[in-house]
């Protein structure tokens, strides 16, 4: 939990400066997929994606953590957030 306050911090200090941070994250197999699906569906990229959820998390503060499913995978990708 305090790497993701670190984190939000990081992104909150960016983003008052307006510059991007560049960061490869591990991202679950299954949640990267549903990000390609909606990316063509809003016809965004998965970086605008992430940047407006973690957006929308810093603003609400909406913080929700899930168990990770046993045999799930998980890949590194880069992110300019």
């Amino acid at each position: 939990m305090e790497f993701i306050k670190l984190f939000l911090i990081i992104i909150l200090i960016s983003l008052f400066f307006r510059t991007l941070l560049k960061r490869r994250i591990e991202i679950d197999v299954s949640l990267y997929e549903k990000l390609q699906k909606l990316s063509d569906i809003y016809d965004a990229s998965i970086n605008k994606l992430v940047n407006v959820a973690l957006i929308e998390m810093i603003k609400t503060n909406n913080i929700k953590l899930y168990n990770r499913p046993e045999l799930e995978i998980s890949e590194s990708h880069n992110f300019s957030i």
